[in-house]
This record gives structure tokens, sequence and C-alpha cells, in this order.
């Protein structure tokens, strides 16, 4: 039995390096994709923690300014999501030390040595997942938004070279899942108050 899973494992490997390698882009400039390696690389930083510390920190703001109209609820909906966002962001480098998959484009582009040199699950994919299981609550209207942008990141990462296709999969589980815990928590949460 434990040679059987090794060995689907191990199929599953050489299908998703191959997958990810007929989707990553060539910065050749003869290549025909050549046109879409600088919108693919700005798409691949959409997904940094930075940037979305920035926007949670707006919304703490804004959430509280409106604290005395809503009595602070807002204010815990925007701190639930953003502890939703930690729990992912902790869960996949934990996972990552664990499995330690090489990333495709080892050594180039974006990353160098440090805690963030594996690649499996992506880390991009799965703070964009668990964002996107809360941005209804968080932007009405503008929310479902999320969705498409946490697609073009996820093929951004892939096409770059950065993650293979199972790793942006995984990555989106595991956001999926850890948006999904949170926000029940949450909705149960407000019913019992």
């Amino acid at each position: 039995m434990r040679n059987l899973f090794w060995s689907l494992i191990w199929r599953l490997h050489h299908w998703d390096v191959a997958l990810s390698h007929r989707i990553a882009l060539q910065q050749d400039s003869h290549n025909q994709n050549a046109r879409l390696y600088r919108p693919a690389w700005i798409s691949a930083h959409l997904g940094d923690s930075w940037l979305w510390a920035i926007v949670a920190g707006y919304w703490l703001k804004v959430a509280y300014a409106r604290r005395g109209e809503d009595g602070g609820a807002g204010t815990r909906l925007v701190l639930t999501w953003l502890s939703s966002v930690i729990a992912s962001i902790g869960l996949t480098l934990v996972i990552k030390q664990w499995v330690r998959r090489t990333r495709p484009g080892q050594g180039h582009l974006l990353y160098g040595a440090g805690a963030d040199v594996h690649s499996f699950p992506s880390g991009h994919a799965a703070r964009l997942s668990t964002i996107a299981v809360w941005a209804s609550s968080l932007a009405p209207g503008w929310g479902v938004l999320a969705w498409p942008l946490t697609i073009l990141v996820g093929w951004s990462r892939i096409a770059l070279g950065i993650h293979y296709v199972g790793d942006v999969v995984a990555g989106s589980v595991l956001g999926c899942a850890v948006g999904l815990i949170f926000r029940c928590w949450w909705c149960r949460k407000k019913l019992t108050r």
C-alpha cells in the first residue's frame, strides 16, 4: 500500500511539472507569449502581504471610524478577517517547511534565501483565496472581483515559474478552507449576539 501511495505521488508530481512547464512563459522576446511576461510579473505581486497589510489598515481605519454606528461590529469583522489571513499565512509556512518542495525556477526572479524558498503550497494563492471568501462581507459590490484577481495571481505565479500548478491549487484549497472556517465562526458568533 505504501508503494502504491508513493507511486501515485511520483506520477502526480511529474504531471504537475509537465503541466506547469507548458503554462510557464518565456522571457525571450522571440516567444509569442513574451508580451504577457510583464503583466504576469506585475500581477504576481498583487497577493503580496505588504499590499494586503495596507488594505487591512485602511479597512480597520474605516471600520473604527464607524464604530459608533454599528457598535464595533465592523471592526470585529475586519479583525476576524485579518485573523483568518494570518492563520492561512501561518499554515502555509508550516506546510512549506514540512513538505520542502523546491520552486520550479529556484534561484531566479523573485526569491532568494529565506523562509519562502519552498513552493508548496502557494502562499499567494492561500492568502487571496482567504480574502476572496471574505470579500463580499468586507467590500460589498467590489468583493466579487476578488475571485478573478485570485485566479490571475495564481496563473501569473505559474506563468513566471515561481510555482507549480499543484502549489497554486493546494494554496487555494487551503485558503478557502481557512476562510470558510473563520467565516462560519463569525456568522455563528454574530447570530448569538
